[in-house]
């Protein structure tokens, strides 16, 4: 990452972005997603098609989502928590 000693005002997205980019593939299950994102220590990544072509993204906040998604679908159910895992 090369940022010039520029104020980070003055910095424009390409002075800060990653150039090795880790991507994730369109069909790789959240657990190996999520596995990925840990090990590159990254809180996101681009979702790839078979073909290499960049078709979403998937973040740490898309996780997030799923999960409270999850708990309010259990809290519904009248489920338990450790009955809805």
């Amino acid at each position: 990452m090369q940022t010039n000693n520029k104020h980070l005002t003055a910095l424009k997205a390409g002075d800060l972005m990653s150039r090795e980019v880790v991507t994730i593939r369109q069909g790789m299950s959240m657990w190996e997603a999520a596995d990925l994102l840990i090990k590159n220590q990254v809180s996101g990544a681009p979702i790839v098609d078979g073909n290499g072509k960049c078709v979403g993204v998937l973040s740490a906040a898309d996780f997030m989502r799923a999960a409270r998604e999850d708990a309010d679908a259990c809290r519904g159910s009248g489920s338990t928590p450790a009955a809805c895992s």
